[in-house]
């Protein structure tokens, strides 16, 4: 059993086929992955991962922090994988809502919905060839959000979010489970 890290070159071109966890560059078979190097029937050479890394792909959750909000978009940037506390691998990691797939109910306004630097839970609706999420249902939406006014964290209290600091009461698109998630992981990026 062989095991490869990334960069490394396993064999030419001449020899295998490039298959999973592998490219070719100038002639040279190189592992994009660390994992353990398998050859199939077809001469193709893989590249088997060791430790299963998050990735973005159709269909799974993820954490991200409102970046911008514009007329028909939500730009979030995908700061974990089905809360898993390890880098994303690959990729950009940058997803937007459409308009139409942030609430069941209508959305005439986003910022009634998401503010910047609100912590939200999405569904990755399609991840390729750019990432497009959903927070259609009450597992999506914002799990943690912080005042306008004074920029303290907002406490859910009777269906409506509440500054217990400034008394202001805002609106969001909230998840059922609103400041039950663990949260540190966003901390360094949560201003």
């Amino acid at each position: 059993m062989k095991v490869a890290i990334p960069g490394e070159v396993l064999a030419t071109a001449e020899e295998y086929l490039p298959g999973e966890g592998v490219v070719e560059i100038e002639g040279n078979l190189i592992a994009t992955v660390h994992g353990i190097v398998e050859i199939d029937k077809d001469l193709r050479i893989n590249v088997k991962r060791i430790a299963e890394w998050p990735e973005i792909r159709d269909g799974v959750e993820v954490y991200g922090i409102v970046t911008d909000i514009l007329d028909e978009f939500v730009i979030v940037q995908i700061v974990s994988v089905d809360e898993m506390d390890r880098e994303i691998v690959g990729g950009d990691t940058t997803g937007i809502i459409h308009i139409s797939k942030i609430s069941k109910q209508f959305v005439d306004k986003i910022g009634k919905f998401y503010r910047i630097g609100d912590i939200i839970r999405a569904k990755v609706l399609r991840a390729k060839p750019s990432i497009r999420l959903g927070t259609i249902g009450r597992r999506y939406g914002v799990v943690l959000a912080r005042c306008m006014k004074c920029r303290r964290p907002l406490e859910f209290i009777a269906g409506k979010l509440y500054c217990p600091h400034c008394k202001r009461i805002e609106t969001r698109k909230i998840a059922y489970d609103y400041r039950k998630v663990e949260w540190s992981k966003w901390k360094r990026n949560w201003k």
